[in-house]
């Protein structure tokens, strides 16, 4: 491998060897490019070269993959101009949004988007049970690519290579309280879902008020972090503080954080998350689709899969909620074998999976639900499945 590619490396500093990989890999993905073309810059592509080893066989499927996520998601119609648009933009998504703990603070002093979340200010109990994990997934990816499509405007600008800094606060963490098993499975999907779609775009990300159990909570995500990622955490001590301004400006942190950042509160515009209140939490009274007497079901053999193909139009709108008996299923949508909703690992345990999908073109989709990870045990699915059309309604 050559000379490693640092973050803020100027896009005329690179050497030949990084130019003609970049040059190889836009032409690799050149139609794929097309589905998500603000992707294609070479500080954005140079990323995926790093995470993973200038390996151009390897990067491919995954970038192509990563690229279709994008497309399928609407990133493409999801414009942002400011710090503001990525808030309203999850707001706009799901009642639970406001209970996600954390923020984006801007730029710090280097050019990064500065991140920060208190963690521990989540009350993961409640959480599982206001919205479907995928919204989650969603979510979380909405607000990652928000911001990096605020630091390739940064970049078109500089011509330096930039990323993302995070600052998670543990104050008043609790390993009985916030180590709560169902979220934290959830939590270790997401972490590796983030990994897989943005390479190489975390900075830094610095633990501050950690707990006394630091190396337990460390164990729980650590199987799910990549050797890059891990690289790139550091656990502050009590000069944290200090620390943090040197790091990112003391202009660009809430006073909470160290900082003199002007705000109405210490925590500025980051979000506190709290306990979900009742009305919020998802109840099937509160989801016509939710309609046990017109659900299926159909069981899934380990390391099977079931699928249902069906004819709609473009226009058309297709439509799902299913649960599932134990575990989790992986759930993707199909036409003419490529995914057009992406294949999310989905568990139900607390809130069934659901949600629609305008179909952009007439044909056959395939809707799939997959056990192939599931090595001993079947599971059952059951689900409700319709196409809405122009005048009716047809179920599966």
């Amino acid at each position: 491998m050559g000379v490693e590619s640092p973050f803020h490396i100027h896009i005329n500093d690179l050497d030949a060897r990084q130019k003609a990989k970049i040059k190889e890999l836009r032409k690799r993905l050149e139609e794929d490019l097309k589905r998500y073309p603000e992707y294609d810059t070479d500080h954005s592509l140079l990323r995926w070269l790093i995470g993973w080893d200038y390996d151009i066989e390897t990067i491919v499927p995954k970038a192509q993959w990563a690229l279709s996520v994008f497309d399928n998601l609407g990133f493409n119609d999801y414009h942002v101009k400011s710090l503001d648009d990525i808030d309203e933009y999850a707001l706009a998504r799901s009642p639970a949004a406001p209970y996600f703990p954390g923020g984006l603070l801007g730029y710090d002093k280097d050019g990064d988007v500065l991140y920060c979340q208190p963690l521990s200010k989540a009350d993961p109990r409640s959480l599982m049970k206001a919205d479907s994990v995928a919204q989650a997934y969603r979510l979380e990816l909405a607000m990652i690519e928000g911001a990096f499509k605020l630091v390739r405007r940064q970049e078109a600008k500089t011509g330096r290579k930039c990323g993302m800094k995070i600052i998670m606060d543990l104050e008043g963490f609790s390993y009985s309280e916030h180590v709560y098993l169902p979220s934290v499975s959830e939590y270790q999907k997401v972490l590796a879902l983030v990994q897989q779609v943005f390479p190489e775009f975390l900075r830094k990300l610095y633990v501050v008020n950690p707990p006394t159990a630091m190396a337990a909570v460390y164990n729980i995500v650590k199987p799910v972090l990549a050797k890059q990622t891990r690289e790139k955490i550091e656990i502050l001590g009590s000069d944290w503080k200090e620390v943090l301004v040197n790091a990112c400006g003391a202009e660009n942190l809430y006073q909470q954080w160290g900082g003199v950042k002007p705000a109405a509160t210490p925590y500025g515009n980051v979000r506190l998350g709290g306990k979900v209140p009742e009305k919020v939490m998802y109840s099937p009274q509160s989801n016509p689709f939710d309609d046990e007497g017109r659900m299926k079901s159909v069981n899934i053999a380990a390391r099977g899969k079931a699928e249902f193909r069906f004819q709609a139009d473009k226009g058309d709108t297709i439509r799902w909620l299913f649960r599932v008996s134990s575990g989790d299923v992986d759930f993707s949508i199909k036409h003419k074998e490529k995914e057009v909703y992406p294949t999310f690992r989905i568990s139900t345990e607390f809130v069934p999976e659901f949600g629609s999908m305008v179909c952009r073109k007439t044909g056959e989709y395939v809707l799939l639900f997959e056990n192939l990870h599931g090595k001993l045990w079947s599971k059952d699915v059951t689900y409700r499945v319709e196409v809405q059309e122009t005048k009716e309604c047809s179920a599966l």
